[in-house]
């Protein structure tokens, strides 16, 4: 199971903040059963924040130390995080020594702020204790590429359909996991539909996808 939630690093200024991007497929395993459809957990949007945070500070420091767990002062959830969209992470470091770094950070969807972090603490571990470095280091120029945040259009989300995940039992709790990744080969959003005719769509290219 792939523990990266950061697709992509649009702007990256090391030691001082990061700029990033969490798409929401129907391929994530941590999808939950919300009000108005499936949405990513808040939990897996805070840690995708975290992340960002942490390469911010792995390339400020030439891939020697990586931030491991550590704690927030404050969480605010304010939204939800829905298939479909795109997530735009953005982090601010407030301090960083060579033993641990201090930062905010906040998750918007379509402007919208949806996950807020404050004064949250990571202290670091030498790399080679926690990941091999040149792992690392591929993973990181794959996923900085920097640029503009893509617009991204209005649209219908795809919901996984049962045939593709199994069926699950009905629930009436919101919290209530999915019962599985859909097919990595579904669309993510359907932009128009004339049946028999023609059809526009969006497919994310997610960290998560196995393929």
């Amino acid at each position: 199971m792939q523990y990266s939630f950061v697709d992509r690093i649009l702007e990256l200024e090391p030691g001082k903040s990061a700029l990033g991007l969490k798409h929401i497929t129907a391929n994530d395993v941590f999808l939950r059963k919300s009000a108005d459809g499936p949405a990513l957990r808040s939990c897996i949007v805070a840690e995708a924040l975290g992340q960002l945070g942490a390469w911010c500070v792995i390339a400020a420091t030439g891939f020697r130390l990586r931030p491991v767990a550590g704690v927030v002062g404050e969480v605010r959830i304010l939204g939800e995080a829905p298939l479909g969209e795109t997530v735009r992470l953005e982090t601010k470091i407030d301090s960083l020594t060579e033993e641990a770094v201090v930062y905010h950070a906040t998750a918007t969807v379509r402007g919208r702020p949806i996950v807020e972090l404050q004064d949250g603490l990571g202290p670091f571990l030498p790399m080679e204790q926690f990941s091999d470095p040149e792992q690392v280091r591929r993973h990181f120029a794959w996923i900085h590429r920097p640029g503009r945040p893509p617009e991204l259009p209005e649209g219908r989300a795809v919901e996984p359909a049962p045939s593709e995940v199994g069926a699950a039992a009905p629930s009436d709790r919101s919290d209530a996991a999915l019962p599985g990744p859909a097919s990595p080969t579904r669309f993510d959003r359907i932009l128009t539909l004339t049946p028999g005719r023609e059809a526009s769509a969006v497919k994310h290219v997610s960290i998560q996808l196995p393929f």
